[in-house]
């Protein structure tokens, strides 16, 4: 693809910047051999990372960071509010390869379900290893809640 490669991005404190901040970080489609690490991501309307809805993802390490209180607005039920959230809403979403997780501390996570971690569809080899996670599903849905969400299909 034609996305950024080989980037790490460390020992960062991200907050809220906007009333309609979408993400601390959003992966794009192409990105690959990307490092997120040491990340502070607090208090954040929407999600805390994401790779939503993109495409030919390849190579993502999310490890060391601390996520807490993100969706703290609902700016649109369906796509905020996540601690972590990869992957595709529908199967056009393709090619979200070897994601790893890991060693993340992930709490109170509000938005419309509140999932800490959501694998969405179209993503294969994911990791979730050695993480921390509490207060998750915090959200104001009234259906199902969890803290590590894996979609039907993945």
């Amino acid at each position: 693809g034609s996305g950024t490669s080989f980037v790490a991005i460390a020992n960062l404190q991200l907050s809220q910047t906007g009333t309609r901040v979408y993400a601390g970080v959003k992966l794009h489609t192409g990105n690959n051999n990307i490092l997120l690490e040491g990340l502070t991501i607090v208090n954040i309307n929407g999600n805390g990372i994401a790779a939503l809805n993109s495409n030919s993802l390849t190579n993502i390490v999310i490890r060391d960071n601390i996520i807490a209180s993100v969706g703290l607005k609902l700016v649109d039920k369906t796509l905020v509010g996540a601690g972590i959230v990869v992957g595709g809403l529908t199967n056009l979403v393709k090619n979200v390869l070897n994601f790893r997780i890991v060693n993340n501390l992930i709490h109170d996570i509000y938005g419309f379900e509140g999932a800490a971690v959501k694998a969405l569809l179209g993503v294969k080899g994911l990791q979730i290893l050695d993480n921390v996670i509490y207060n998750a599903g915090l959200g104001v849905s009234t259906g199902l809640k969890s803290a590590v969400y894996v979609a039907t299909g993945l």
